[in-house]
């Protein structure tokens, strides 16, 4: 309603034999036909996850790879948990968009992902939804300038 006016549809529908689709699939097809159909998930959305808060290193993502390889186990997404953002464990916190460069070297980090790569798996990297609030850190003051 950012405009004032009110708009509604209302959808009624009875099944319907010439289209052959039900009274339920008929309304949510004359509701995507106006709002937009949803379209399909990447394949691996609907594959088999591995996710588990733990200390995380290039290297034990590797050795975990190799392992769900070995014992074929089906696997289609590895997650890292926030500690790739580990700020050389300083207690200040967590550096999002860099990672940790204690346990995820460049070489390292190629040798990962062509890994997960290699086997036929993705990989995901959870972000939390917040920044550190240090100047020396590039994401918060530029972040900052730019608000400003």
């Amino acid at each position: 309603m950012e405009s004032g006016v009110l708009e509604f549809f209302v959808f009624s529908s009875v099944k319907d034999d010439s289209s052959n689709m039900n009274k339920f699939k008929k309304v949510q097809y004359d509701l995507a036909t106006i709002s937009g159909f949803a379209p399909l998930p990447p394949i691996n959305y609907l594959g088999f996850h591995f996710c588990k808060w733990d200390w995380v290193s290039a290297d034990r993502m590797i050795e975990r790879n190799a392992n769900f390889t070995k014992f074929d186990i089906a696997v289609d997404v590895l997650w890292m948990d926030i500690q790739w953002a580990d700020n050389n464990s300083a207690p200040e916190g967590y550096e999002y968009f860099v990672f940790n460069p204690q346990n995820f070297t460049e070489n390292s980090t190629d040798v990962m992902n062509k890994a997960i790569k290699d086997a036929g798996r993705g990989i995901v990297v959870i972000v939390d939804p917040h920044i550190k609030a240090v100047e020396e850190y590039a994401v918060f003051s530029e972040g900052m300038a730019i608000q400003q």
